[in-house]
């Protein structure tokens, strides 16, 4: 069988997405906060989703996306691990985007 790797979220830019030019193209770094309610508690939270965006994304991120911009981004969850300084080992997980919709109206309500 088949996996299946997809992830929607939608929330608001902690800040400017960073663009860079490297060489595999043009890739873009942002942070994602999501608000939600947890269910059990009722108690209003948030999360803060790392998102990777390449190519005709990333240029899009870098020109519609900026602090507190509405966003959904399209995408796989990717984790990588890693060893920090002190030879504990670690994990990170983030979004590579594979779509992002710029979300005035989603935000909007509309």
């Amino acid at each position: 069988m088949a996996s299946l790797n997809v992830v929607t979220i939608g929330g608001n830019v902690t800040k400017a997405p960073r663009l860079q030019d490297t060489s595999g193209g043009k890739v873009a770094h942002f942070t994602v906060a999501i608000n939600w309610k947890n269910p059990k508690t009722g108690q209003e939270t948030v999360t803060f989703m790392p998102v990777t965006a390449w190519g005709k994304w990333a240029e899009a991120a870098g020109e519609q996306l900026d602090k507190g911009s509405p966003v959904v981004v399209h995408g796989r969850r990717q984790v990588s691990e890693f060893t920090k300084r002190d030879g504990t080992k670690s994990r990170s997980t983030e979004v590579v985007a594979q779509a992002l919709t710029a979300a005035a109206v989603w935000a909007a309500g509309t």
